[in-house]
């Protein structure tokens, strides 16, 4: 049998209204997206702002993306390289690091050590912090090193002008 008026139109309707849902939908992944971007900028923006030295590490403690404070203090790429052999220049993680106990303990940990960098000692103070793997399989660990070489050496100049004075 021939289709009838009534049945064209309806599947013209039924295509018509399946466009409409299809529009409603782009539209919306539009605006969710402008969102998460405007998101994405807002918290590349506070990352960028912090001033500590920042990586973020697998459970290996192999670097797996850094923030500007890395980079102007060790120029090139490091991801895949191991935080260790970076810092301390050894072949095995520092069983008094941050990072390592924050993984192996999944705790926030917090230190202090000196390191040779720049041709010269350099004193951090660290904290790290477990958190998911950014690919979503395993773990991974914040790591923050502060730089405080100048207030140790001012700490250190203000005991010993007070040592002179008790001496005087």
């Amino acid at each position: 049998s021939a289709p009838r008026i009534r049945d064209i139109l309806g599947i013209g309707q039924t295509k018509l209204g399946y466009f409409l849902e299809l529009q409603i939908k782009l539209l919306e992944l539009r605006e969710a997206h402008a969102e998460s971007e405007r998101q994405r900028l807002a918290n590349l923006a506070i990352l960028e702002g912090i001033t500590d030295l920042m990586m973020v590490l697998d459970e290996d403690l192999r670097i797996l993306s850094v923030n500007r404070v890395f980079e102007e203090l060790f120029p090139g790429s490091h991801t895949g390289e191991y935080c260790y052999r970076l810092f301390r220049k050894a072949d095995t993680p520092c069983p008094e690091c941050p990072a390592f106990l924050s993984l192996r303990h999944n705790s926030i940990n917090r230190e202090s050590a000196i390191f040779q960098l720049k041709g010269g000692n350099l004193h951090f103070d660290m904290v790290a912090s477990p958190l998911p793997h950014p690919s979503g399989n395993g773990r991974a660990v914040l790591m923050l090193k502060r730089d405080v070489t100048r207030e140790k050496r001012l700490q250190a100049q203000i005991y010993q002008a007070g040592k002179m004075a008790s001496i005087g």
